[in-house]
Formats: structure tokens, sequence, C-alpha cells
């Protein structure tokens, strides 16, 4: 049986090191617009590419219509980049007037 090490990361959690680890990308340097539209991003990555929070997009997946479509496959929930787009572009305006009220 191959041997497992566990190391202690930078914030004292205890990690697995021959389990390869997602990390999310860096917004910096990621461009939305240069992910393929089919491509899957979990919530983390989002938050990362858009700025956005977690708990801000677990609570507009409660609200119908308030942010991107998602895919729920058991307790995992993924974003299309191409309906992220779509959504980004719906809530476009050119001036704070055009702004829809919350609904």
């Amino acid at each position: 049986m191959d041997s497992i090490s566990l190391d202690v990361s930078e914030q004292g959690q205890p990690e697995i090191s021959d389990r390869p680890r997602r990390k999310a990308p860096n917004r910096s340097t990621v461009d939305l617009g240069a992910l393929d539209a089919d491509c899957l991003l979990i919530p983390r990555e989002l938050a990362a590419l858009t700025g956005m929070s977690e708990s801000y997009l677990a609570k507009c997946r409660m609200e119908r219509g308030r942010g991107p479509l998602f895919i729920k496959i058991g307790h995992r929930v993924f974003y299309r980049v191409a309906a992220v787009r779509d959504w980004l572009r719906s809530n476009e305006v050119a001036s704070t007037l055009d702004c829809k009220p919350p609904s």
C-alpha cells in the first residue's frame, strides 16, 4: 500500500499531500472570456473570478432568477461559464437609473 503523508498548510490545516488539490483561479490572471463556454466552475472559483463572496452566490441560488444558472449534482454545485457570461450580460446597465429593483 502506498504511504500517505500528512502535511500542515500555512493556515495550520492538515493536508493529504498525494491527493490533487484544486485551487481557485487567481482573479488577476484568469479571464472569464478565455474559458471554454462549457467549462464548469465551482462556487469558490466563480467567487474568485467575479469578486463576489461564496455566501452571496449561495444566497443567489436560493432566490429564483437572482444569480447565474447552476448545476446541482448531489450536494455539489457547478456553474457553466456560458451561464455566468449570460447572467453578467443581463445585468449590464448604462446608468444606475437602469438598475432593476431587487425582486
